[in-house]
C-alpha cells in the first residue's frame, strides 16, 4: 500500500495471548538464573546485581550473601540477611513480615525540653560495634539506644517513629529486591547518574507512551537515545506483538544497554519486534557498498574458499540483506507513531520520517528543555500536516501516608522533562475527504448566494434575469453546479447603429457585469 493514500492507523491490537506472555510474567514476578535485579537498600540507594556464578554479593555494612541465594526469591519482599552461626559458613535470607499501620495516640510531650549534643547518646560508638559482633540484630540495637537515651521519651510519639526509622536505616540488614520496570529503572539511573535517562521521570514517561498511543500489534519508528529505555518500555506495554524501529547516528548496531542487559526481556523476542538502521542508509538514496559481489565473494558462497572466512562472508551478506529488507519496510510506510527521545533537533528529524507515517498516528518528542519543544511546537502549527501540537509538562509529588503524618515528601526532583505530541494527517486536498467536501459546500453556498442577489435584482428593478446552470469543477475535482446570470438592462443609447440607437444594450453576463450590495439593496454596475 503506498504511504500517500489516506488510510487510517489500524489498531492492530489482538486480545489472542502471545507467544511471550508468560516469559514477560515471569520477568516481574521472581528472580531467575541470570536476570538483573536492582536491590533496594535501608539507606534510600540502589544496587544492581546479575544473578549468575557463584559470586558474593556484598551491600557494605548491610551484609553479604551468596548470589545464589537470590534465585526463586519474589519481587518486592523485604529479605533480612542472617549471618551464619558456624564459622566458614553463609549467608541465607529471611523475608520479613510485613507492618501493620496502628493508631498513635496523642501524648502531652513535646520536643521543646530536648537538648542538643551528643550527650543524649549514651550507647558508644564501642558498644554499638560489640553488639554487631555477638550477633545482635537491629532490633536488639535499637532498643538498647532507646533504653539509654535520656530525652526520647520527652519527643513526641511522631519524633520517636522517625528516631526509630532513621536507626533502622543505619543498623539494619535488609534489602528489598525490585523487578527491572520502567520506575525502578528510572529511579536506579536518576539516582545514579540522570543524563542517562536524560533527566527523566516516570510520569512522564507515562504521558509518552498515551500520548504515542502505544498498543500491542502497532509498528513505531523511536530515536532512543536513553540507552534502550524508551524501547524497552515500549515493548513492555505492546507485549511482545507488534515492531519497533530504532534509527541511530553510528553505523554499528545501536547501544541499547538498559534494553538488552538489565530489562530480561527474552532473547528471541527482542529479535522478532526490534530493528536498526542508521541515519545514512535511512536516505532513500542510499545504495550498499559491492564488496560482496566480488569474484573471491562469489567463489566463497560456492564453498571454495576456507571455513572460516566462508563463514565471516555469509555472515556478513546475511547482515547486508537483512540491512536492506529493513529499508523496505521503513519506506512501506503506514508506521503508527514516531517516538523521539534524543540531544539533535527535532524537527528535522520529524521533517525527515513524517513520510513513512499512516494517517492520525502519533509525534511524540521528549527534551529536557522546553526552549526546545517550544521552538518546534511554533513551527508545527504553521503546516497543516500537524494537528494539535502541543508542550505539556507532568507533574508528580510523592506523599508519607501515615495517620495523622500524611505529607508530601519534602525533597523530590524539579521537573520531569517535557513533552511535544502531535497527529499526523494528510494536507492534500486531492486525499482528503474532509477538505474535498467542505470546498464543495463552500462552491454550492457561493452559487446560492449569487442566485439570491440575481433573483432580487429581478424583482426590485424590473430586469429580465436568466440564470442557466453549468457545471464547474473545482481544484478537487469536485463537479458542482453554478449559476451564471445574463441580464439585458436598459443602456443610454448614442445614436450609433444596432439595438443601442434604441437604448437598448447587448446582454451582458458577470463577465461585464457587478453586483453590490448597497445598505441591503441589490444594485447593477456596468463595467466599461
Amino acid at each position: 500500500m503506498s504511504s500517500n493514500q489516506p488510510v487510517a492507523s489500524s489498531s492492530r491490537t489482538s486480545t489472542q495471548p502471545g507467544k511471550y506472555d508468560v516469559a514477560l510474567a515471569e520477568r516481574v514476578e521472581r528472580i531467575r538464573l541470570g536476570d538483573q535485579v536492582i536491590l533496594a537498600l535501608p539507606s534510600t540507594m540502589m544496587k544492581m546485581v546479575e544473578v549468575k556464578g557463584e559470586k558474593t554479593v556484598s551491600l557494605g555494612k548491610f551484609g553479604s550473601f551468596p548470589v545464589s541465594a537470590l534465585i526463586g526469591l519474589l519481587y518486592g519482599i523485604t529479605y533480612a540477611i542472617v549471618e551464619p552461626t558456624e564459622p566458614g559458613g553463609k549467608a541465607t535470607l529471611k523475608p520479613l513480615q510485613g507492618e501493620s499501620i496502628t493508631e498513635v495516640e496523642e501524648t502531652m510531650a513535646t520536643n521543646e525540653l530536648i537538648g542538643d549534643g551528643t550527650e543524649q547518646q549514651l550507647l558508644s560508638s564501642e558498644e554499638i560495634q560489640k553488639l554487631k559482633d555477638e550477633g545482635a540484630s537491629a532490633q536488639d540495637i535499637i532498643a538498647k539506644q532507646i533504653a539509654k537515651h535520656s530525652s526520647f521519651h520527652l519527643k513526641t510519639v511522631y519524633s520517636q517513629e522517625k528516631y526509630k526509622k532513621r536507626k533502622e536505616q543505619k543498623y539494619s540488614k535488609t534489602f528489598r529486591p525490585l523487578a527491572p520496570t520502567i520506575p525502578s529503572l528510572l529511579a536506579y539511573h536518576n539516582a545514579r547518574f540522570a543524563p542517562t535517562v536524560m533527566g527523566m521521570r516516570e510520569d512522564t514517561f507515562a504521558q509518552m507512551l498515551s500520548f504515542g498511543n502505544v498498543h500491542p500489534g502497532g509498528r513505531y519508528i523511536v530515536i532512543d537515545d536513553c540507552g534502550g529505555l524508551i524501547v524497552g518500555g515500549m515493548l513492555d506495554r505492546m507485549g511482545g506483538k507488534g515492531r519497533i524501529l530504532t534509527i541511530t547516528d553510528t553505523d554499528s548496531p545501536p547501544s541499547l544497554n538498559i534494553l538488552q542487559a538489565q530489562m530480561n526481556f527474552p532473547e528471541e523476542m527482542l529479535a522478532e519486534t526490534t530493528c536498526s538502521l542508521n541515519w545514512m542508509t535511512v536516505e532513500e538514496s542510499w545504495t550498499p557498498p559491492d564488496d560482496l559481489d566480488t569474484p573471491l565473494i562469489k567463489a566463497a558462497e560456492k564453498g571454495h574458499v576456507g571455513g572460516g572466512k566462508n563463514t565471516r562472508i555469509k555472515k556478513k551478506r546475511s547482515a547486508r540483506d537483512e540491512l536492506l529488507k529493513t529499508r523496505e519496510e521503513l519506506f512501506a510506510g503506514e508506521w503508527d507513531g514516531l517516538v523521539i527521545a534524543c540531544p539533535y533537533e527535532p524537527y528535522s528529524i520529524i521533517e525527515k520520517l513524517s513520510k513513512y507515517l499512516a494517517g492520525s498516528s502519533s509525534i511524540v518528542v521528549y527534551s529536557p528543555y522546553l526552549q526546545v519543544l517550544t521552538d518546534v511546537q511554533a513551527i508545527l502549527r504553521t503546516e497543516p500536516t500537524y494537528l494539535n501540537p502541543t508542550v505539556t509538562e507532568s507533574w508528580l509529588r510523592k506523599y508519607q501516608v501515615l495517620p495523622m503524618r500524611t505529607h508530601p515528601f519534602m525533597t523530590m526532583s524539579g521537573t520531569g522533562g517535557y513533552i511535544l505530541s502531535a497527529i499526523k494527517a494528510y494536507a492534500d486536498q486531492q486525499t482528503s475527504s474532509v477538505l474535498a467536501t467542505r470546498s464543495a459546500e463552500r462552491i454550492k453556498a457561493a452559487a446560492r448566494k449569487r442566485q439570491k442577489l440575481a433573483e432580487a435584482e429581478a424583482g426590485a428593478g424590473g430586469v429580465s434575469a436568466s440564470a442557466s446552470a453549468v457545471s464547474s469543477r473545482d481544484v478537487s475535482g469536485v463537479s458542482t453546479p453554478v449559476s451564471v446570470m445574463t441580464a439585458t438592462v436598459p443602456v443610454p443609447g448614442e445614436g450609433e447603429g444596432g439595438d443601442r440607437g434604441n437604448g437598448v444594450g447587448p446582454p451582458l453576463t458577470l463577465d461585464n457585469l457587478r453586483l453590490r450590495v448597497i445598505t441591503g439593496s441589490c444594485s447593477l454596475q456596468l463595467d466599461n
